[in-house]
């Protein structure tokens, strides 16, 4: 639920990664009602990880497939797929 990827988006994803950055680019929306939408976005995710001490730069590309639902309280995420790519070294 939210409180779980709160608290792993505050202490797990920090503790694992000295820094990291991530681009979602070329966002394709379909809104295919009033209450329900779908998306594309292409990703590009660079981190370095904390261990083992001196690694470099990982880099993954990818796409995210989305689909939202309208609900009282505005657009929210109803499912999520991420496709991604770790390019040889």
């Amino acid at each position: 639920g939210r409180a779980a990827i709160l608290a792993a988006a505050e202490t797990e994803f920090p503790a694992a990664t000295k820094w990291s950055v991530h681009y979602m680019t070329n966002p394709i929306i379909d809104v295919s009602s009033e209450t329900e939408a779908s998306g594309e976005w292409y990703v590009l995710l660079q981190f370095v990880p904390a261990q083992p001490q001196g690694a470099g730069v990982i880099s993954l590309y990818g796409r995210y497939d989305e689909t939202y639902r309208c609900t009282d309280g505005g657009w929210l995420f109803a499912g999520s797929t991420a496709t991604l790519f770790i390019p040889p070294s």
